[in-house]
């Protein structure tokens, strides 16, 4: 039976994957922001462009399944399952060009720092990934939007 509450926080995340994937206008040509980056660095923004790219080809199970840290994924799936909870999000979004701007790294956490476009402002965004573990690469934990553009 599921917590009280579980429902409000499944819904949350949702929603934060869907502001994530939708906040950006459509952008013209391919721009790999992970190219900007080396090492693990690299490594984080690749995980951020790969939720891009399977977002992009409505491949909800890779996400669930390759892309997302478990407990994401238990979190999202709580209310009918976590493919269908991407599936939900990834139809309300209009494009998922995001472009990382800055990747921070401790242990075997990170917060990459996302930018999109959306008229004539930018959003900002953080994804929170965790590396479950050594040599395992990253997954996506936590997804966060700001509305307004950093200084």
């Amino acid at each position: 039976m599921p917590r009280p509450g579980l429902a409000a926080v499944t819904a949350v995340a949702v929603l934060a994957l869907a502001v994530l994937l939708s906040a950006c206008s459509p952008s013209s040509g391919s721009n790999d922001s992970a190219d900007d980056f080396r090492g693990d660095q690299r490594a984080v923004a690749s995980m951020v462009e790969d939720l891009e790219s399977a977002a992009s080809d409505g491949d909800e199970n890779r996400i669930c399944r390759d892309l997302l840290a478990p407990a994401l994924a238990r979190q999202l799936g709580a209310q009918g399952g976590c493919p269908a909870a991407v599936d939900k999000a990834i139809k309300n979004a209009d494009t998922f060009a995001v472009d990382v701007q800055t990747v921070r790294i401790a242990g075997n956490t990170a917060t990459a720092r996302v930018k999109s476009e959306a008229g004539d402002d930018d959003r900002f965004g953080t994804v929170g990934l965790t590396r479950i573990r050594q040599n395992a690469g990253w997954r996506i934990e936590r997804l966060a939007s700001a509305p307004a553009p950093a200084g």
